[in-house]
């Protein structure tokens, strides 16, 4: 996640396809909502395109409520990257936030990318 190492869109369609040219970072669109860039932020914690997702936020948030306690001021749904950076800083949620990374890349492993035209 970290270092663009996975599947979404924002990181795949950067690059030219065998038929296809590299797509401008705003045509790539979420493959479940297309309203908005496929990157890590609206995969993770924005992205309701699916109903795989949200129950999976939900029991992740509850998992590191229990551990960390108020994550008050914290979540802003305006700037979901900074507590995507906030929760990456929190060692003592690092193996629960890597579980539903992978969780969620699934979900959107398991679909196909929208390629725009």
């Amino acid at each position: 996640l970290i270092l663009s190492d996975h599947n979404l869109s924002v990181e795949r369609l950067r690059y030219p396809g065998r038929y296809r040219a590299a797509a401008p970072r705003h045509l790539r669109l979420c493959r479940f909502c297309r309203v908005a860039v496929e990157d890590e932020a609206h995969a993770l914690l924005v992205c309701i395109g699916d109903s795989r997702l949200q129950p999976l936020r939900s029991s992740f948030m509850h998992e590191i409520f229990d551990v960390l306690g108020s994550f008050d001021g914290k979540w802003n749904a305006d700037e979901p990257y900074e507590f995507l950076k906030w929760m990456l800083s929190q060692r003592k949620i690092t193996v629960r936030l890597a579980k539903f990374v992978a969780d969620i890349l699934d979900v959107y492993n398991a679909s196909p990318r929208y390629v725009p035209a």
